[in-house]
């Protein structure tokens, strides 16, 4: 898969030359950052050129921040109500929020895709998608918004489906 004009293997060799090769200390994370399943390597390739051409970026340095958050305790999420909105948030445990958020919500909702980052990508996100924002951190899923999803969660749903 070279989508992205870039193979995974390419990829990977980019980033130990980029020394994101070893993985941040957790107790999940593997020895090295290599051992990543393929699927996540993937997914981690699609969501870097899509955050570069979001906010203009080289994509190299926007996928080395997606390794370098990868075994961080938080994931900015991007869920989903009734197809025309979607929400973005930050949370450190995405599966816990998503179900409380269910619990106040009317509509079933549905995870569009997780990305590894921090409050700040979350900020930078509302930012970006201001024109699209309906309330508070609720936005239609239109434009460049709708686009930046369709990256993502394509790359999110192959990666989930082989875990």
């Amino acid at each position: 898969m070279t989508t992205s004009g870039i193979s995974v293997a390419e990829l990977k060799r980019a980033m130990m030359a980029r020394s994101c090769g070893r993985a941040a200390r957790s107790r999940t994370a593997p020895a090295s950052f290599l051992e990543l399943p393929e699927d996540d390597w993937y997914f981690l390739r699609e969501a870097g050129f899509a955050m570069a051409d979001l906010f203009e970026g080289d994509a190299l340095q926007a996928i080395e921040r997606l390794c370098r958050d990868w075994f961080a305790p938080g994931r900015v999420y991007f869920v989903s109500a009734e197809a025309r909105f979607v929400k973005i948030g930050f949370a450190t445990s995405p599966a816990e929020r998503i179900s409380s958020l269910q619990t106040a919500h009317y509509a079933e909702l549905r995870t569009v895709s997780l990305i590894p980052g921090t409050m700040d990508l979350e900020v930078a996100l509302h930012r970006r998608f201001s024109a699209y924002r309906a309330r508070r951190e609720w936005f239609r899923r239109e434009g460049e918004l709708a686009r930046f999803l369709g990256r993502v969660e394509a790359a999110f749903i192959i990666a989930t489906e082989a875990a």
